[in-house]
């Protein structure tokens, strides 16, 4: 007979724990190579500033989110692991987008790393919660119609974002303006949005409504996900002004408003006090 034990949801979320460590550990070195070490990017200047941003926002907002998370993860809290998935998947988003559209660097090997890390230690603690257990503890604090309606919302903007610029370079055979400036062949950004944030929305949004399993598993995370990708929009203009450049207040609003909007959906989810004494995992957690 076979030794072997099985894969319980407690191995699964103590390995997810451990890459997420790595994962923190891995983006800090990379942002902080990228936000200061002179010449590490060897883009087209306007694409390594915003590089950059994206490196600056990840040191200011999604570690501290994941750091926080995982704390209350390791406390045993549901919802810091949802945080958790939230702020990986702000990690696997802004690495993957370097990792295939960045000029190669010694850096790249961090892209890399973190990429892979992030989503297993994503498919890892997706898989080590139970949906039904997440329903019960949180279905008081998440604002349904509000954070479906605000999934919708980004799903229907991003495909009208992507969909007319792909129609246009497909029937034209030229590359949009933007793909020429950054000397893009093509933009990565487009098939993780299309392909998986757009469905996962749209999904998580319907399963909110009818009170469907697996709703809050996957809002949660996405509003946790919009608001931290956002958060690289708001400080972008500021950070561009800092450079030299003049400040570009229609960007700067439009930060302001996409970080806010998910910002005050995670509010009552984050603070609301009836079911906070319960926010602990049980039989699929460390039980």
């Amino acid at each position: 007979m076979s030794d072997t034990k099985p894969i319980t949801a407690k191995n699964r979320l103590v390995w997810a724990e451990r890459l997420a460590w790595l994962a923190l550990l891995l983006a800090l070195i990379a942002a902080i190579a990228g936000a200061f070490v002179t010449d590490l990017y060897r883009d087209p200047v306007q694409l390594v500033e915003w590089m950059r941003v994206n490196d600056i926002s990840v040191l200011v907002a999604i570690l501290p989110f994941l750091l926080i998370s995982l704390w209350g993860t390791a406390r045993g809290s549901i919802l810091g692991r949802l945080v958790t998935l939230g702020a990986l998947g702000a990690l696997f988003y802004l690495y993957m987008y370097l990792a295939f559209s960045a000029v190669v660097t010694w850096v790249t090997f961090l892209h890399i790393a973190i990429v892979g890390v992030s989503f297993w230690a994503i498919v890892l603690t997706y898989t080590s919660l139970d949906a039904h257990e997440a329903e019960e503890v949180l279905k008081a604090r998440v604002p349904r119609w509000p954070t479906a309606g605000f999934l919708f919302f980004m799903a229907a903007i991003t495909i009208a974002h992507w969909l007319p610029i792909i129609y246009e370079a497909a029937t034209s055979g030229s590359l949009p303006a933007d793909f020429i400036t950054y000397e893009w062949a093509t933009n990565p950004l487009m098939t993780i949005e299309l392909a998986f944030i757009v469905p996962l929305s749209l999904a998580a949004g319907v399963r909110l409504i009818r009170h469907e399993a697996g709703g809050i598993t996957f809002a949660v995370p996405l509003i946790v996900l919009y608001t931290l990708l956002n958060v690289g929009l708001l400080l972008s203009p500021i950070i561009f002004a800092i450079n030299g450049q003049s400040l570009d207040t229609d960007l700067l609003v439009f930060g302001i408003v996409f970080t806010i909007l998910p910002l005050l959906l995670l509010l009552p989810i984050f603070f609301r006090p009836d079911t906070r004494s319960h926010d602990r995992i049980h039989a699929a957690g460390r039980a």
